[in-house]
């Protein structure tokens, strides 16, 4: 071997050598120790794990509007119709352990539309991604039963805990029977109205002449306190009708004290409950008189039409 070789192969075992020494004189990379059972992994300067993109829930999204579905149940009767929108089908085929009916009928379909955001001035969610809070909303549509009757739904909602809070009321359809007994009992009561402010009349004018006969002597004058009595009797009975007229005329009935809500007709269907956007619930049922049938009512929270997929 030549000098200028044994010259190379020096340096290169010098070299070689001050590496393993530089290398022995670090300390050892710790392992890593493995988290407690349910601690987070992620370390503090990491940033949060990206989210899902399209088919995310839309679970706490304030939804664009609510569909309605009024169905006829059948307990006896199994013949099958396809006239039911796809969604309520689906809810109705997942409570078939609960619900008796062997088969259905579409009645009536309505849509509303809902439900806008909280202006600027509302209290906002802490998270800037989270959606803006939802005025409550007050919702009346009327939906069309068998026999062509209609029935009025009451709907209420809000946004609670990235939920749909809802109040849903259905009140029943008014028959040809009952409208011909308000109308009777309207004008029962108009002529008593009248009656009594005719007796009010003759009462003031009584009063009045007796006064007259008591200043010049004529009589005492002791049935007055009793005719006075009477006559604020009988005002006081004419305010009341008068206010029992009004409240039938707009469709309500009597109420036993002030400020109490009522109304002719009965609740076929009322209850609160939590929904999420995209789902659809069955409400609730009401069987029919003399049949086999009931009603059924279908409530769906639409997603807005931002490219989101529904909540199955």
């Amino acid at each position: 071997m030549t000098k200028p070789s044994r010259f190379a192969v020096l340096c290169l075992f010098g070299i070689a050598t001050h590496v393993a020494s530089a290398a022995a004189q670090q300390p050892p990379t710790p392992t890593p120790t493995p988290p407690p059972p349910g601690q987070s992994t992620t370390r503090p300067d990491m940033p949060p794990p990206t989210p899902p993109g399209p088919g995310r829930s839309t679970r706490g999204t304030v939804p664009q509007g609510f569909s309605m579905v009024l169905v006829l149940g059948d307990i006896q009767s199994a013949a099958s119709s396809d006239d039911v929108p796809q969604a309520a089908r689906k809810a109705l085929t997942d409570m078939k352990d609960f619900l008796p009916f062997k088969s259905y009928r579409l009645l009536d379909a309505a849509w509303v539309m809902c439900c806008g955001p909280m202006a600027g001035g509302g209290r906002r969610s802490a998270s800037a991604n989270a959606p803006a809070p939802m005025l409550s909303q007050q919702l009346t549509q009327m939906l069309r039963g068998p026999d062509e009757q209609e029935y009025e739904l009451r709907l209420s909602s809000r946004m609670e805990n990235s939920q749909v809070m809802v109040r849903f009321t259905l009140l029943g359809s008014v028959t040809a029977t009952e409208a011909s007994n308000d109308a009777a009992q309207m004008r029962q009561t108009t002529r008593k109205i009248a009656d009594l402010k005719d007796q009010a009349a003759l009462l003031e004018k009584t009063i009045q002449d007796t006064r007259k006969k008591v200043e010049v002597g004529v009589t005492s004058g002791d049935n007055i306190a009793k005719m006075e009595v009477d006559l604020r009797r009988t005002n006081r009975e004419i305010e009341e009708l008068t206010t029992r007229l009004a409240e039938t005329r707009a469709g309500g009935k009597p109420t036993a004290r002030a400020g109490s809500e009522s109304d002719n007709r009965n609740s076929i269907i009322d209850t609160s409950f939590a929904m999420n956007v995209g789902e659809t619930v069955v409400v609730g049922t009401s069987r029919l008189k003399g049949g086999s049938k009931a009603l059924i009512a279908l409530l769906t929270a639409v997603p807005p039409r931002n490219g989101e997929h529904r909540q199955e």
